[in-house]
């Protein structure tokens, strides 16, 4: 692994534990020991608080813009407020979804919509 420069977490379903390997944790900007190996840490990363974290930050517009440089249309889950939105709209992402655009709907509420909202 070390040979390769590449960064590996792995999650044992069988005993729950995760194991995080050093260079992963530095791909995202920290160090060795400021992760620990749990299930907790990639929930808190996965929902970082966007707004305040600056590793945060620079996680999500580095995801956004590897993604655009690969060609593919990127959408960020997951935006609850007005400040989130703008944010992503400062990181070069015209793409997001989450509650602060609707509630989660059902799959007959979202048929009812569609059916309203183009009907001629």
């Amino acid at each position: 692994m070390r040979g390769a420069n590449d960064g590996l977490w792995d999650w044992n379903l069988d005993t729950n534990k995760i194991y995080y390997s050093p260079r992963w944790k530095s791909i995202l900007g920290y160090g060795e020991n400021e992760l620990d190996d749990s299930l907790e840490t990639w929930q808190k990363l996965i929902h970082a608080d966007m707004v305040n974290d600056e590793k945060a930050l620079l996680l999500i517009g580095s995801v956004i813009e590897m993604g655009h440089k690969l060609g593919y249309e990127v959408v960020v889950e997951g935006i609850e407020t007005p400040e989130q939105l703008e944010i992503i709209k400062d990181l070069n992402c015209k793409n997001a979804q989450g509650f602060l655009f609707s509630k989660a709907v059902d799959t007959r509420e979202i048929l009812n919509l569609l059916n309203n909202s183009f009907a001629v």
